[in-house]
C-alpha cells in the first residue's frame, strides 16, 4: 500500500511541475505579445489575403530555428473558400533566407519556401498548389522583424520544446527517481 500511495504522490508531483511550466510559458507568451507595439515596420498577424476569391488568413509564424540567414518556422493558416461558410484549417512549414542587420537589430525576410503543407484530406497536388500561392503571396510582404522579437520567439520555443518532453516523460511514467 505505501508503494502505490508513494508512486501517486510522484505523479502528482511531476502533474504540478509540468502545469507549473505550461503556465509560465503561457504567461511569457501572453506578456511578449502584449506588450507595447514596435515601430520595426512588422503590421502584425494574422495576415490576410485573397486568392481566386478565398479567403486565406496566415496567422503569426512560430519560430523553430534560425542559424546563420536561415529561418524556419509553422504557421497555422486558414482558407475560407469562395461563397462557403466554413472555413477549413490547416498547419504550413516555412524556409526563409533572411539578411540581418545586427547594428539596428532587425530582420528582413528576403525569401520565403514552403516546404510542407497540411490540410486534413487535401492531396499532395492540392497541397503544392497551395505552397505555391503562399511563397508568391509571401514574397510580396515587406516583412521586417525586430531581431529582438526573433530571439525571444526562439526563446520561447525552446521553452515549449524541454516542456513537451517532460510531458511525454510524465505521460510515459518514466519520471526521474
Amino acid at each position: 500500500m505505501w508503494v502505490a500511495e508513494k508512486k501517486k504522490k510522484k505523479m502528482m508531483m511531476m502533474t504540478m511541475t509540468v502545469a507549473s511550466q505550461i503556465a509560465m510559458i503561457l504567461w511569457a507568451a501572453t506578456a511578449a505579445s502584449s506588450g507595447p507595439v514596435q515601430d520595426d515596420g512588422d503590421v502584425g498577424w494574422p495576415r490576410e489575403f485573397m486568392h481566386a476569391g478565398h479567403l486565406i488568413v496566415v496567422y503569426q509564424p512560430q519560430l523553430e530555428s534560425f542559424e546563420g540567414d536561415h529561418l524556419t518556422s509553422r504557421a497555422a493558416v486558414s482558407v475560407t473558400p469562395e461563397g462557403r461558410y466554413e472555413t477549413i484549417f490547416g498547419a504550413v512549414w516555412f524556409d526563409a533566407f533572411v539578411e540581418t542587420d545586427r547594428d539596428n537589430r532587425v530582420v528582413t525576410i528576403v525569401s520565403v519556401a514552403v516546404p510542407r503543407v497540411r490540410f486534413q484530406n487535401a492531396t499532395e497536388e492540392q497541397a503544392r498548389q497551395f505552397a505555391e500561392v503562399l511563397e508568391f503571396e509571401i514574397s510580396a510582404w515587406d516583412i521586417v522583424v525586430s531581431l529582438d522579437r526573433v530571439l525571444t520567439g526562439l526563446e520561447l520555443a525552446e521553452r515549449e520544446r524541454v516542456t513537451m518532453e517532460s510531458l511525454s516523460v510524465a505521460r510515459d511514467g518514466a519520471g526521474p527517481a
